[in-house]
């Protein structure tokens, strides 16, 4: 069943803002960041198995009647919805997602989805919940914030697409792109003692 959990203030907790603000630091669009990201994690990740390149999918959709209704109850939005109000105006950090939250129960007004899919890639695997080594993949990207695994491969650094961090703040740029600041990350991968023996995961990230 889903749910959604909702971190306090405290020691270590930065505001999502300041999070995107090495991002926002580049003379480059959100879509154009989103991308580099997005293709650049998938090719760090490539198998190394495979006689075959990594390939990388991007797929807009637009939901309206039952299949936003669906989607929306599958992620339990509505609880996002809610909370918008707890932001100030002055933060604007929803910005135009304010909208998209305002109408997220009616089922009439359209709601676009944006799939990034991966293949012949690693996947997310290893422990979900904590960080041991960059095999733990899974927690790296999704929930890792600030710190970084690519200083392991410095040497191998190409330029300046690696110089966000695949699993430090580049994630923001997913959070970025996203109106109403929300993720959906779904994998599969081969089991291991890490995964506790699952072969796929998946987790809604708001920001």
């Amino acid at each position: 069943m889903a749910s959604w959990g909702f971190l306090k203030d405290g020691a270590g907790i930065l505001p999502a803002s300041n999070m995107a603000d090495p991002l926002q630091s580049t003379s480059l669009q959100e879509t154009e960041v989103l991308v580099r990201e997005a293709v650049q994690n998938s090719l760090d990740e490539r198998r190394l198995d495979v006689d075959r390149p990594v390939r990388v999918r991007f797929e807009r959709t637009v939901l309206v009647g039952d299949a936003k209704q669906r989607f929306v109850d599958g992620l339990k939005l509505d609880e996002l919805s809610s909370r918008a109000g707890n932001f100030k105006a002055s933060h604007n950090w929803f910005g135009r997602g304010a909208s998209v939250l305002d109408a997220i129960d009616d089922a009439e007004v359209s709601l676009p989805v944006l799939t990034i899919s991966d293949f012949n890639a690693n996947g997310l695997g290893g422990r979900w919940n904590r960080r041991g080594s960059k095999e733990d993949r899974f927690f790296n990207l999704v929930l890792s914030i600030g710190g970084s695994l690519k200083w392991e491969e410095e040497e191998e650094s190409t330029g300046p697409v690696r110089s966000l961090g695949s699993y430090g703040y580049g994630k923001m740029a997913f959070a970025m792109c996203s109106d109403i600041r929300t993720i959906v990350y779904y994998s599969t991968f081969r089991p291991d003692e890490g995964s506790a023996d699952v072969s796929c995961r998946a987790m809604a990230s708001g920001f």
